[in-house]
């Protein structure tokens, strides 16, 4: 039996005793547990097709000849990695930045874009003039850009750069140079109309003051 010193008495007397005392036992705090075979088994192992297997009626999954494959295994697989991958670049010419009309406040004037294109300046004003007709036309011009709609706006784009027109506006991404010109025509035909609507408001609140004095 292993010893171990015991402590030594209280400091009371000249010398020193230490006793040798056995070791005492551990104590128990749980039940003991009888390891089997089966609490060996690798970690990830189900015991569930070995516990069908006992019962009647059904039959594992090794005697079927497939293998298990447990939701833990399941979960385990690598999702798969999605490809980032980015658009393919356009070679068309894209729209400046800022708004048409604005070159002083980050916007951009249409006719230096197109002559820093290689376009002419007779080529310029023939679109300009162009796309004001059609505008005149086509679109409610007491109406914004935003007022109008899509369908009569790609309409006139797609006859501008057509063959027996101007076939180089393909070269520039979603028509923006038409687009660009029919925004500034919108813009000065919608301001022109509110101005004309305020005046004739104005003139007809005169005229009803003048008919009655003692108003």
């Amino acid at each position: 039996m292993p010893f171990f010193i015991q402590r030594h008495r209280a400091l009371i007397t000249a010398r020193l005793e230490f006793d040798l005392s056995p070791v005492p036992c551990l104590p128990t705090i749980t039940p003991c547990v009888e390891f089997t075979p089966e609490h060996l088994t690798p970690s990830g192992t189900s015991h569930r097709g070995a516990a069908a297997g006992d019962r009647p009626g059904l039959e594992s999954d090794e005697r079927q000849g497939h293998a298990s494959v447990s939701p833990d295994a399941e979960s385990d697989r690598p999702l798969p990695i999605l490809s980032l991958r980015k658009p393919p670049k356009s070679n068309k010419i894209p729209k400046p930045a800022g708004e048409p009309g604005r070159p002083g406040s980050g916007g951009f004037c249409v006719e230096t874009e197109l002559a820093e294109h290689g376009w002419k300046k007779e080529d310029i004003s023939a679109l300009t003039e162009a796309v004001r007709q059609e505008a005149r036309r086509k679109l409610d011009t007491t109406k914004s850009f935003r007022g109008q709609k899509k369908e009569r706006l790609q309409g006139i784009c797609e006859e501008m750069s057509d063959e027996s027109h101007w076939p180089a506006l393909v070269e520039y991404a979603d028509c923006w140079p038409v687009l660009s010109m029919l925004k500034l025509t919108l813009k000065y035909g919608a301001e022109a109309s509110r101005r004309t609507s305020m005046k004739d408001a104005s003139q007809r609140m005169r005229e009803a003051l003048g008919s009655n004095p003692g108003v």
